[in-house]
């Protein structure tokens, strides 16, 4: 009886010793689970923040290159119609407002100039366009060219016939005229609510910062240009190996064809073949973009404003 006894005493203590391993196991499982899934949050939240960082410096980018852009269509349309920068930035905001592109106003302002020049010549069309105005070829062609548009657009508001404003517009401004009546062409005080309101938005541009953004916007054009360069001249570096690598792969696909009637024999064997080896590959190259990204996470704001940018 004592040996009995003996017997399921060191029977229950061996049993819950193995009872208190395996909680111990799990307890470690649990522990390493933990600390993994710290560290990939950990990872994540870095991540994100720097992805955030690269999303605020690309729309940095962006608005500089917004600036250089715009600032440079200000500059020539400045040069082509005899326009300050500032009258036509402030035209640029009420265009916008009211549908009519900077394009569309540029094509109306040079016809306008057009006009204007055969009155001063005595073209009767002309003259007599203006004369329905009420104005005086004497009396408009000494204004600076924002000035004579402006004149333009007050008598022409004036008019209480939709058929007469829209056909003297357009002799005027020429087909894009009616573009301009639904917004420029209502009057002076509407279109100088919308200049004042440029101005308080600070999307007018006066000479000097529009000569800065042609000038910003000509040297990205360089630099696309040069990094365009670059990328041919890598090109045409790796064309006679990229030739090699094609052939050789054209090569391989008629080795991996005499290949199929084996594959087809022994398909169980190479599907598990193929499940270790891309286990492998699949750890290598997490493990390769984990290494990867730890080198360039810290220049990945760079990259994007340098993307955005040009």
């Amino acid at each position: 009886m004592p040996d009995r006894s003996l017997t399921i005493y060191l029977r229950a203590r061996d049993e819950a010793q193995a009872t208190l391993d395996r909680i111990d196991k799990q307890l470690g499982h649990m522990t390493t689970t933990h600390a993994n899934l710290a560290t990939s949050m950990q990872t994540a939240a870095s991540a994100a923040q720097l992805l955030g960082t690269a999303l605020v410096f690309n729309r940095i980018g962006e608005s500089i290159k917004q600036f250089a852009e715009v600032g440079e269509q200000i500059e020539l349309m400045s040069q082509r119609t005899g326009f300050s920068t500032q009258a036509v930035s402030e035209l640029r905001y009420a265009a916008t407002l009211t549908g009519t592109s900077l394009e569309g106003l540029d094509i109306g302002i040079k016809r306008m100039q057009v006009t204007l020049f055969n009155a001063e010549q005595g073209t009767t069309k002309s003259v007599e366009a203006l004369q329905h105005l009420g104005i005086a070829v004497s009396n408009i062609k000494n204004l600076k060219p924002e000035q004579q548009f402006e004149l333009l657009a007050r008598k022409l508001a004036d008019i209480a016939d939709p058929t007469a404003k829209a056909a003297l517009a357009v002799e005027i401004f020429g087909r894009a005229g009616t573009a301009l009546i639904p917004g420029l062409i209502q009057g002076s005080a509407r279109l100088q609510q919308m200049t004042d309101d440029a101005e308080r938005l600070g999307v007018v541009f006066d000479e000097d910062a529009a000569g800065k953004a042609k000038i910003f916007h000509d040297d990205l054009q360089r630099l696309g240009a040069a990094t365009q360069g670059l990328f041919f001249q890598l090109s045409r570096d790796l064309v006679p190996t990229l030739e090699k690598v094609v052939e050789a792969f054209i090569n391989g696909m008629g080795v991996l064809r005499s290949l199929v009637p084996i594959i087809e024999q022994n398909h169980a064997l190479i599907a598990g073949l193929a499940a270790i080896i891309g286990g492998l590959f699949l750890a290598a190259l997490i493990g390769a973009t984990m290494a990867l990204w730890g080198m360039i996470a810290p220049v990945v704001p760079l990259i994007a404003a340098f993307a955005a940018v040009a």
